[in-house]
């Protein structure tokens, strides 16, 4: 997919993108062959409150297509849950890996701490969701943001933009959640997590603020790029859970 850069709003570019539809969003896991937008209903229960849901909770899950993805107002959002689109509570960070589509919702869940959900298609028209963990306690997890998948494991990787430190968490496929590394230098969030293409390198930004000389040595508070080496292709088997540490067969640099 190509799309010229502009600062015309969507309508006016005419760029190949505009076909995905617009809407209020942060993070996008896309079919490159094509298809209609489409939101998610669970069949029998129009407008699924997701907060309610509970972790381990399986629901069957169908696609409702979008008749105007193209507005020239928000009004996609509208239309879905006029639907019965299911209603999750700000969805962030989304990525796919083994047949599956793992997102999170940043204040999701009961205690509005967040959740992280697992999507699993079965054919182009249906699916099973499940909600894989939900946070009780802001020690455990707070504010999930970026998300990405451990080629070795298959466990999740969740950068927080919560209050004070900030955490990546680990959580595997089963539920269980672990500390994988917190903020030391300062307590900006941590951002687009992503392995390099042999999974043996996890590159994590975390943000900072701008520099206003970039000939001269950045601040206290610049932005920062960590390499994180492996290995990372050990099974989670660890006790995870309230109060783990962080993994030691990891290590950091800058």
């Amino acid at each position: 997919m190509h799309v010229e850069a502009s600062t015309a709003a969507p309508p006016e570019t005419g760029a190949d993108t505009i076909a995905i539809g617009i809407f209020e969003g942060e993070a996008i896991a896309h079919d490159v062959e094509g298809g209609a937008l489409q939101a998610l209903v669970i069949p029998g229960r129009a407008n699924f409150d997701a907060n309610a849901a509970n972790p381990g909770e399986r629901y069957p899950a169908e696609w409702v297509t979008i008749e105007e993805p193209n507005p020239d107002t928000d009004t996609v959002r509208t239309e879905a849950q006029s639907k019965g689109a299911a209603i999750f509570s700000r969805t962030e960070g989304i990525w796919p890996a083994d047949g599956r589509v793992f997102f999170d919702c940043t204040d999701g869940g009961e205690a509005e701490l967040g959740q992280v959900w697992e999507y699993r298609p079965r054919g182009r028209d249906r699916g099973t969701l499940r909600l894989v963990y939900e946070s009780r306690r802001p020690e455990d997890l707070q504010s999930p943001d970026n998300v990405v998948v451990v080629p070795g494991t298959g466990d999740i990787f969740l950068q927080e933009d919560g209050d004070d430190e900030q955490f990546v968490r680990g959580v595997t496929r089963n539920g269980r959640i672990y500390d994988f590394a917190r903020t030391v230098l300062f307590d900006s969030e941590f951002c687009g997590g992503c392995f390099s293409p042999n999974g043996r390198t996890f590159f994590l930004n975390q943000q900072g603020g701008r520099q206003p000389d970039p000939l001269n040595p950045p601040n206290d508070s610049a932005s920062v790029t960590y390499a994180i080496w492996g290995p990372f292709d050990q099974a989670s088997d660890r006790e995870a859970g309230p109060g783990a540490g962080p993994a030691k067969s990891r290590r950091r640099s800058s």
